[in-house]
C-alpha cells in the first residue's frame, strides 16, 4: 500500500475578500463618475451648464436694458442683438434636468422680442403688455426651475 499524501487545501477566504474589494472599487468608481459626470444630471455637467445659462441670462439682461432705452425707430439693431443671444441659448446643450429651465428662458426671450417688435411696429400697448407679462411669467419659471435643479442634483428626474 502506498502512503497517502496529505493534500493541503487553500482557504477560499482570500479569494472572496479580493473579489469583494474589487467589486467595492468598481462600485465606488461608478458612483463617483455618475455623481460628477452622470449621463443625465451629473454635478459637474450641471455646474458647467448653470454657468453657461447664467452667462447668457446676464448678457440677455444687458441687451434688454439697452433695447429698453432705445428709441422706437432705432430698435432694429438691439432686437437683432436679442435674437442673436436667443440663438446662442438654443445652441447650448444642457443636461436633461436643465432642459425645462432652458425652455423657460427661451420663452422669456421669445416674448420679450415679440414685445419689442410690437412696440417698434406701433401695435397697441395692451399687446406689448401681454408679451411682457408672459415674459415675466416665463422668467420666474426659469428662476424656480434653476432653484429646483440646484437642490436635487445629481438625483433630478
Amino acid at each position: 500500500m502506498e502512503p497517502m499524501e496529505a493534500t493541503t487545501r487553500r482557504s477560499p477566504i482570500p479569494l472572496i475578500l479580493g473579489a469583494v474589494v474589487v467589486l467595492a472599487l468598481v462600485a465606488g468608481g461608478w458612483y463617483f463618475y455618475s455623481y460628477n459626470y452622470g449621463v443625465t444630471c451629473g454635478v459637474k455637467r450641471v455646474e458647467a451648464s448653470l454657468g453657461d445659462l447664467e452667462q447668457i441670462a446676464e448678457e440677455w439682461d444687458d441687451a434688454v436694458s439697452l433695447a429698453g432705452s432705445t428709441s422706437r425707430i432705432a430698435l432694429s439693431g438691439p432686437i437683432g442683438d436679442l435674437q442673436d443671444i436667443r440663438r446662442d441659448l438654443m445652441r447650448l446643450r444642457v443636461p436633461a434636468c436643465l432642459v425645462d429651465a432652458q425652455i423657460h428662458l427661451t420663452r422669456t426671450m421669445d416674448n420679450t422680442i415679440e414685445a419689442f417688435l410690437a412696440f417698434a411696429s406701433q401695435r397697441p400697448d395692451s399687446e406689448v403688455s401681454e408679451y411682457l407679462s408672459r415674459a415675466g411669467f416665463s422668467q420666474e419659471s426659469f428662476r424656480l426651475e434653476i432653484e429646483r435643479v440646484s437642490k436635487c442634483v445629481p438625483d433630478c428626474d
